[in-house]
């Protein structure tokens, strides 16, 4: 599975890269991830990504994108997701 997409740390993203986490996860507790990994932020709009396997199958409507936004002090600027069968 694939997760993608378009992303940018406002203003001035400082010196230090900056990351963000990202999943593919189920929508009821345990709230377990499918797919998950850590994108590097710019301010520059970037089409960023996280690929995996899922370890299971999934059925339509039992999970959901979650987005890590918490962990540091900065606006971010979302553009539009998408999730993706690999093969």
């Amino acid at each position: 599975m694939i997760l993608a997409f378009w992303v940018r740390v406002a203003g001035n993203a400082g010196e230090a890269p900056t990351g963000l986490g990202a999943a593919i996860q189920q929508n009821s507790a345990p709230h377990a991830p499918i797919v998950q990994g850590r994108v590097m932020l710019s301010n520059e709009w970037r089409l960023v990504h996280v690929k995996g396997v899922a370890n299971g199958d999934y059925p339509a409507g039992k999970a959901n994108v979650a987005l890590t936004l918490g962990d540091a002090a900065r606006t971010i600027d979302l553009g539009p997701a998408f999730v993706m069968k690999a093969d």
